[in-house]
């Protein structure tokens, strides 16, 4: 009796732990920190980051919690990747460009491929992310990549008019990362500045233009300080931006969690890219706002332009191959989406 007792006592202990704990246990959600190196809270794109992470947690039903850092408030553009290796974050953004020599395949992105108006945010991303799919470049190896989306739009915006390539000539223009090897192709001389730094080197003078997509007109106001953008799409570089987890991580994560990222990463590749188109056509917007000029190249001028940075492209190829990489392919591959 007593031993009937006991086991009673012991199945009503069991079920009442059951009762507690597992319930406590089925809500412990997965927490991910997610950071952006670039994009503050009031950028497009910075929005685009908490529009993925809401629906993420809408799709995980609460599983998964995510923390977001905007730009500035964590981890800066150059050590963003490493911080994603090291599992300093689990999921971060930034673009490859600002990790010179790190992605010796991928950045070719950053160059002028010559897509001129066709080099929409949406198509370079669909390109970038097929890109991604057929060549699978060792040197994301150490990550999960969610997914890549991308820009062709560092076009030249002056304080004077800027309509060929004897006006081009002698100015200082501000320009980073690749794109700084563009102004001397053309007789200009290229200025280092940060980003954040440019708006008062323009206005004091400093410089006489800039290599930027024209969101930044708004975003950062440019349009005060300058007063002419000239489209030279077909000469303007662009940029790969990644967003990526910690592999640990991401190998840590369920099956089914998995799935839904990988489903959401299909999805939000083409959102990235049209938030992007978007803001840069809020920019031009906003400088035709107070009055500036948006020049179009003549035909014939436009070529000429195009002719002066295809060596940068032919000269990626070189290296590349020198390197053992598949770099011609990769150009053959980009220029198909031309046709």
């Amino acid at each position: 009796m007593k031993r009937i007792s006991l086991l009673l006592v012991l199945g009503i202990v069991v079920a009442f732990l059951g009762i507690c704990v597992l319930p406590v246990n089925a809500q412990m959600p997965i927490k991910i920190n997610y950071a952006s190196s670039l994009f503050g809270p009031t950028h497009g794109i910075g929005k685009m980051h908490e529009e993925f992470i809401a629906e993420l947690e809408k799709r995980t039903k609460g599983e998964v919690k995510v923390t977001y850092h905007p730009a500035g408030t964590f981890i800066p553009p150059p050590q963003m990747y490493d911080s994603i290796v090291k599992g300093i974050i689990d999921v971060g953004e930034s673009a490859c460009g600002y990790t010179r020599g790190r992605f010796p395949l991928t950045e070719i992105f950053d160059f002028p491929l010559g897509f001129g108006v066709a080099g929409t945010a949406v198509n370079m991303t669909r390109i970038q992310n097929a890109y991604f799919e057929k060549f699978r470049p060792k040197e994301f190896d150490d990550v999960k990549i969610i997914l890549f989306f991308g820009q062709q739009s560092q076009i030249l915006h002056t304080k004077k008019p800027v309509r060929t390539l004897a006006d081009y000539k002698g100015l200082r223009i501000r320009a980073a990362g690749t794109a700084a090897q563009v102004p001397p192709l053309f007789g200009a001389v290229a200025i280092s500045v940060p980003a954040t730094e440019t708006y008062e080197v323009l206005r004091k003078g400093s410089a006489d233009g800039i290599l930027i997509p024209p969101e930044a007109l708004k975003g950062f106001r440019l349009a005060e300080v300058v007063k002419y953008t000239t489209k030279n799409y077909s000469s303007s570089g662009g940029a790969a931006f990644f967003l990526a987890m910690n592999k640990k991580k991401w190998e840590s994560l369920p099956a089914h969690i998995k799935k839904i990222i990988d489903d959401m990463s299909k999805e939000f590749s083409v959102k990235y890219g049209q938030r992007w188109d978007d803001i840069d056509r809020e920019g031009l917007e906003f400088a035709k706002s107070l009055g500036n000029e948006i020049i179009t190249l003549s035909t014939e001028e436009d070529k000429k332009w195009a002719a002066k940075v295809r060596p940068l492209v032919d000269d990626y190829v070189k290296r590349a191959t020198a390197k053992g990489l598949p770099g011609a392919e990769v150009v053959k591959f980009i220029d198909s989406f031309k046709k």
